[in-house]
């Protein structure tokens, strides 16, 4: 495979710019100046709806002889205001010059994306990523776009620019520069104005561009009008004056007038259409998205199995086709690329999407019923490749859309994309965000039981949901879905319920709420009490004892463990002791009491009880054993049992236990002084980060507070000081003698022994209510250096 990337410019749903960059001149020398600032890898271009961010963006194209630009507004999805990278990953990958690799996971196809445009010097131009952003927060959802981000944000060879309605929330790296677009002033307008063709004088102008208070694409709007409005002040006036829409509010948080102007003009566009097909073709192209193919257009609308005078397209022909598509495109409502394809603008879209929605329900839902059955049946039966599957995924989409949701699920989801257990878009494609995008749509849209969606149909998708948004770091939306399973299983009985519960346990601990995962175990336990069912009540005192133990109350968890084996003992009096995790958790329990024979001695017993072990729990033992050697001051034993703990991970796409295992190898890197603890340390962060795997990143942070101490001091106390205040936050008692221990090393290196002493005797008191072999010989270390 070629290592070289092609040289050229590549756009994805982006029209090139055709023309000269009208009244933004002052915009573009502050973003140049910006872009041409040291230690400048990502500018993000952020400003409401239509205010010509994608504009300015292109126009640094121009200077540019590598550059790469994608939008996506049109990817499968939009309508519930979250899409995929997924598509744009596996391009972007096609144009560095390497290939998408089967079985390679969405995360480690974005490093190596990373590593690429680290090497090249190419602009990378992202369009529209409000839809990839939590609005609240600014946060990236999609986990490509976020790790890609965070790992340019460390400074690569090109540049990216990002356009955005949302402020973007990032690591605040020095690397990353926001730039805030306002809209144009009234000469900049009016200087638009002609540029669209608008005949006038320039006080009209200007009194046409205060109006619209200098919003971009309003004046654009203006300009596709000129044939109706070609001359007059009054006339133009009124019609911008008298009309409003609180539809246009939703774009921006400013309720000024301009925006109820903006749904003014979009209805003065569809109302001078008149008896022509345009207005129907807007409204159809809406529902399908901001991106049609010429070609695929015309397959659709001239379909005989569908009655098109249904919605105003009685008797269309291609010609008619083609001109009311020239039509539009001279209203400035619609622009086409160079491969043929129709581009609206999101603004465009939207409104023309809502007003068939609201206006004639049952007209889009028809539209949408029969853009199933279109792409269910063109679609070839199961495509190989991201690409070819996108078709697939608006058919789901619009099958839920359509009263098809069962058919939706069973027939394009479960059959064709997931293909059964062979799970095939996430494990073999990596398209974990298609997949969680897709299912987050038809859970918000139907997600209750009804005659036509059996109630197994209804828990297959919410477990799938849990799992897809649980592996993206979708933590809320997989907590959220985890509560709807288990009230939906309550309904049934307190086993089924209880049982439910468990994997909300997992969430909540995970993602580092353990006061909430301790009252959720509590409520497991109490159900399954209820229940009277003697394997249900021993998992429930296991999960408990395992909260217990993350909150660092050990006495507490070991006696829920032995409670729970005794249980056990009675009830498989063969197998007396804790089996599968449960057992090895309790193993993990004792090293932290210090008990590390028992421990051993228990584990194997375990295992030989046991006999052959699932992947899962081989990769607990091998990081249980490694624990052990690390204690025992074995760390270089110990690495071989981790590279096998990382395949088994890795086959099993356990992205927890994935992490915890390059922890674990990070930390005897440490203790050995290698140099590779940089590089598995850096990825555990940036992963954990993207997954909100809380705890993982909390330990993460502590072993790099360790190793930033021993070359820069101030650094690792400041790293120190934000980890104090997380683990407080997290209430993840565990960790905090360890944390006492670092911060009393960082009074050693200060000169203040008086501190030191003080965190040496609270990490001493803390460290007697949980021992461990290691622990207690730091604390002889730091100890003798008092």
């Amino acid at each position: 495979m070629s290592n070289t990337a092609p040289f050229h410019s590549k756009f994805h749903d982006i029209a090139r710019p055709d023309g000269p960059l009208v009244g933004r001149q002052r915009e573009l020398v502050r973003l140049r100046e910006l872009c041409a600032q040291p230690r400048t890898s990502i500018v993000v271009i952020q400003g409401s709806a239509g205010s010509g961010k994608t504009r300015l963006a292109l126009e640094l194209l121009r200077s540019w002889r590598c550059s790469f630009a994608w939008s996506f507004q049109s990817e499968p999805g939009h309508e519930t205001g979250r899409v995929s990278a997924d598509s744009f990953a596996s391009e972007l990958l096609r144009y560095l010059g390497e290939e998408p690799r089967a079985h390679e996971s969405g995360w480690d196809r974005t490093l190596r994306i990373a590593e690429r445009l680290k090497q090249q010097r190419i602009l990378l131009v992202l369009d529209g990523a409000e839809l990839l952003q939590q609005p609240e927060t600014g946060e990236f959802l999609d986990p490509t776009l976020k790790l890609l981000v965070s790992s340019l944000s460390e400074g690569h060879s090109g540049q990216c620019l990002i356009t955005t309605r949302i402020p973007v929330r990032t690591n605040k790296s020095s690397w990353v520069k926001s730039f805030a677009l306002g809209n144009l002033s009234a000469e900049a307008g009016a200087s638009m104005l002609k540029d669209e063709g608008v005949q006038a004088n320039e006080s009209e102008l200007l009194d046409t561009a205060l109006a619209v208070r200098g919003h971009a694409f309003s004046l654009k709007l203006v300009g596709g009008l000129v044939g109706k409005f070609r001359r007059g002040k009054s006339r133009l006036t009124t019609m911008l004056g008298d009309m409003s829409s609180p539809w246009a509010l939703r774009y921006t948080s400013d309720s000024s007038s301009s925006w109820a102007v903006l749904g003014s003009l979009l209805q003065a566009h569809d109302q001078s259409f008149e008896a022509g097909p345009e207005s129907a073709l807007l409204r159809f192209m809406a529902v399908l998205g901001s991106t049609v193919r010429r070609e695929l257009l015309h397959q659709l609308l001239e379909q005989p199995t569908f009655d098109w005078r249904f919605h105003g397209l009685k008797h269309l022909r291609t010609t008619d086709i083609d001109e009311g598509i020239s039509r539009l495109r001279s209203h400035s409502l619609l622009t086409e690329t160079e491969d043929e394809r129709f581009l609206l603008h999101p603004i465009v879209r939207d409104y023309f999407r809502e007003q068939l929605r609201a206006e004639a329900p049952e007209k889009y839902r028809v539209l949408h019923e029969y853009l199933f059955e279109f792409f269910r049946r063109k679609t070839a039966r199961r495509p190989d490749k991201t690409g070819e599957l996108l078709p697939l995924y608006q058919a789901f989409h619009s099958g839920y859309l359509g009263g098809r949701a069962e058919a939706s699920f069973r027939d394009v989801f479960w059959e064709r994309l997931r293909r059964g257990h062979q799970d095939y878009s996430t494990r073999i494609l990596g398209n974990e965000t298609s997949d969680a995008i897709a299912l987050y749509g038809y859970l918000r849209n139907d997600c209750r039981p009804s005659e036509q969606e059996p109630l197994t149909l209804i828990r297959s998708a919410l477990e799938q949901a849990m799992s897809r948004f649980w592996s993206i770091g979708w933590t809320d939306d997989a907590i959220r879905t985890a509560w709807i399973r288990f009230r939906l299983e309550r309904e049934k009985g307190a086993i089924e319920a209880a049982a439910a519960l468990s994997v909300l346990i997992e969430f909540l601990v995970q993602s580092g709420d353990l006061a909430n995962a301790h009252g959720v175990a509590l409520l497991k336990h109490q159900l399954a009490e209820q229940a009277k069912d003697a394997y249900l009540l021993v998992k429930s005192k296991s999960q408990l004892a395992r909260v217990l133990h993350r909150r660092g109350l050990l006495e507490s968890a070991l006696s829920m463990f032995l409670s729970a084996e005794e249980l056990n003992t009675r009830d498989e009096p063969e197998a007396p002791l804790l089996q599968e995790l449960d057992g090895l958790f309790f193993c993990e329990l004792l090293l932290d009491l210090g008990e590390v024979e028992q421990s051993t001695r228990r584990m194997a017993r375990i295992i030989e009880q046991m006999g052959e072990l699932r992947p899962e729990e081989d990769v607990v033992k091998n990081l249980l054993i490694t624990r052990i050697l690390l204690d025992s001051g074995k760390p270089s034993e110990a690495l071989a049992l981790l590279e096998e703990a990382l395949v088994l991970s890795k086959e099993i796409s356990s992205r927890p236990l994935e992490l915890q295992t390059l922890l674990m190898r990070a930390t005897c890197y440490a203790e050995l002084g290698s140099s590779h603890v940089q590089e598995d340390l850096k990825k555990v962060l940036m992963l954990s980060s993207c997954l909100n795997l809380k705890l993982i990143h909390s330990d993460a942070r502590l072993l790099e507070a360790h190793v930033t101490l021993q070359q820069d001091p101030a650094r690792g106390k400041e790293q120190l000081r934000e980890l104090r205040a997380t683990l407080d936050d997290l209430d993840y008692r565990l960790k905090i003698p360890d944390l006492l221990m670092e911060e009393a090393r960082l009074a050693l290196l200060e000169s203040d022994k008086e501190l030191a002493r003080e965190f040496f005797q609270e990490a001493s008191r803390l460290v007697e209510t949980m021992p461990c072999r290691s622990r207690e010989q730091r604390l002889k270390n730091l100890s003798r250096e008092l």
